[in-house]
């Protein structure tokens, strides 16, 4: 489909539309519009993840929001799992068995 100069100007609105321009169901979005509405969204904040995305457990991130579900702290270097939620090594102890003789964490 072919869009002119006046044509883009009436259906995009205020948006910038010289670097280009994305179509979404026959309607036009500059490349910011676009990536705000249809772009991926970080699991922690809910906004639009630009530049570095961290992938883990069918999420994406920005990789300092990609933290520990128990202290927060952000997962650089690794990570575990448990009920879906990511952990860093330090806190995932507490999902570890105890010992039935000296009830530590084994």
């Amino acid at each position: 489909k072919q869009w002119y100069q006046r044509r883009v100007a009436i259906t995009a609105g205020d948006g910038d539309l010289s670097q280009g321009f994305k179509e979404v169901d026959e309607k036009l979005f500059c490349g910011t519009c676009y990536f705000e509405r249809f772009g991926e969204k970080c699991a922690n904040c809910g906004k639009t993840c630009v530049g570095s995305v961290i992938q883990a457990l069918g999420k994406s991130y920005h990789p300092e929001h990609f933290t520990c579900f128990e202290c927060g702290n952000v997962l650089k270097e690794g990570f575990n799992v448990d009920n879906g939620n990511p952990y860093c090594s330090a806190c995932h102890t507490n999902f570890l068995p105890l010992c039935a003789g000296c009830n530590k964490r084994i």
